[in-house]
């Protein structure tokens, strides 16, 4: 397998179309051993704004920058993707309800109490993460439609405000 076509060529990170792929393997597993497995998606708030206003290869540091904070606080079987429009996708399989909680709120931390240098001067960015866990007990679930209710959870978070966490 050629990993130029599933990682950034950059910074290494997988993309979105091996996010999908592996995605299916990861839930297949969760399934045949029915453990509890996440998914969820990290949106850097305000990204339209900040590519527009300092560049579109700002944005895209400020994209690696925060995908990089993610990894430290991930354990190396997490799956963690770009998926493009400020987002980073991400699959924690065997994870129970409130360590997944709990994690997804020490990344938001970790991000928000970060600072970036941007064309010299220190900013804050923050993002929103909306998650939903495939319970074994349900043996339902595709990553399509995992991936949706995690959009789905984002934009819940979107209409209260930013900088939250929300998992169905």
């Amino acid at each position: 397998m050629d990993n130029g076509l599933f990682q950034n060529k950059k910074s290494g990170i997988y993309n979105k179309d091996f996010f999908f792929e592996a995605g299916k393997i990861i839930i297949q597993l969760a399934k045949r051993n029915q453990v509890p497995t996440l998914m969820a998606l990290v949106d850097i708030d305000d990204f339209e704004m900040l590519n527009t206003f300092y560049g579109t290869d700002t944005g895209e540091k400020i994209l690696e920058w925060t995908t990089e904070l993610i990894i430290e606080q991930c354990r190396s079987s997490d799956l963690i993707s770009f998926i493009g429009d400020g987002k980073v996708g991400l699959i924690f399989y065997n994870i129970t309800s409130t360590n997944a909680k709990n994690i997804l709120e020490s990344l938001r931390e970790r991000v928000s109490l970060n600072e970036y240098l941007i064309n010299g001067e220190k900013k804050h960015i923050t993002v929103s993460i909306g998650g939903t866990i495939m319970h074994s007990r349900t043996n339902s679930g595709c990553v399509d439609a995992l991936y949706e209710q995690a959009a789905m959870a984002v934009e819940a978070v979107r209409r209260k405000g930013n900088n939250m966490v929300m998992v169905y």
